[in-house]
């Protein structure tokens, strides 16, 4: 009714938890898209990535085209099983659509190309660093492709360019200064903690890196700090933030040798800020509350 009544062209939803049972399942839509499945929301969702694909899986209709992103055989076998039992045409990421990731932009950003049933558009350009942002660049230009035959729309390669370059994401390795060099993302859950993980091998191999950490007792927290420690030559300064359910810094009393603790992170990031040279990477990251403050 809101969207109606706003006049819209388009408007892209997206679920708020899983998909079968969240509020937003109400929309018929035109298309649908699923792009990856990770562990996240397990209480509620299920304990395996094939339960939480049946839950993620619950927002395909009767005849509505899905696109699917970089997902695992058994997740996958879950969404297109769905998707034939409503008759819904599928368009899975290394099939119907190809991504391939050609190599980072000097700037910041990636290059990579897109191939599907309307020809190779190459190089693009995603703005966002990481591998996965090309993956999910991909997710969006084959729906975007779909949305133009279905409305009758041109599907051209510098409208794609120009809404690749205009994308933004607050907080998902984003660079807030270039000397000394900060990056701010997110990552909230192991899924996240590991491609960022590989981004920071691969964008900044050649960094000290010194990563300053907070996040909900809600997550699980030693598994991404475990993943974080596999970065080479890093250093965790853990630390804590005002916020129901903030990291309890009480239970690091007997932290190892990877680990500093800092009982405020204004004091903290002050310190790593003055310690910085032209060879260190500030990595701020663990919980988007914390991003945010």
């Amino acid at each position: 009714d809101y969207f109606a009544a706003e006049k819209v062209d388009v408007a892209v939803v997206e679920v708020g938890l899983g998909g079968l049972l969240d509020s937003t399942n109400v929309v018929k839509p035109l298309l649908t898209a699923i792009t990856t499945i990770g562990y996240d929301h397990m209480e509620i969702l299920g304990d395996t990535l094939n339960e939480i694909a049946q839950q993620k899986a619950g927002i395909i209709k009767k005849n509505i085209p899905v696109v699917t992103g970089k997902i695992t055989t058994g997740p996958l076998i879950e969404i297109i099983e769905k998707a034939a039992l409503e008759t819904a045409k599928m368009y899975r990421y290394g099939e119907e659509y190809q991504v391939d990731y050609l190599h980072p932009d000097p700037t910041w950003g990636d290059l990579f190309s897109f191939t599907d049933n309307g020809g190779k558009l190459s190089p693009l350009k995603v703005s966002l660093l990481g591998r996965h942002q090309v993956e999910n660049a991909g997710v969006a230009i084959e729906l975007f492709h779909l949305y133009c035959e279905l409305i009758g729309l041109p599907f051209e390669e510098k409208t794609v360019q120009k809404g690749l370059s205009n994308a933004v994401w607050p907080a998902r390795m984003e660079k807030i200064s270039e000397e000394p060099l900060i990056v701010m993302d997110g990552a909230h859950n192991g899924h996240a903690v590991k491609r960022l993980v590989e981004n920071v091998k691969r964008e900044f191999r050649n960094y000290r890196v010194k990563i300053l950490f907070s996040a909900l007792e809600t997550k699980d927290i030693d598994q991404m700090l475990d993943l974080l420690s596999d970065i080479p030559n890093s250093k965790i300064y853990l630390t804590t933030f005002e916020y129901p359910n903030a990291l309890d810094l009480s239970r690091f009393d007997t932290v190892d040798s990877r680990f500093d603790v800092v009982s405020l992170w204004q004091f903290g990031l002050g310190e790593l800020l003055e310690g910085m040279g032209q060879e260190d990477l500030l990595l701020i990251t663990g919980s988007l509350y914390f991003v945010s403050e």
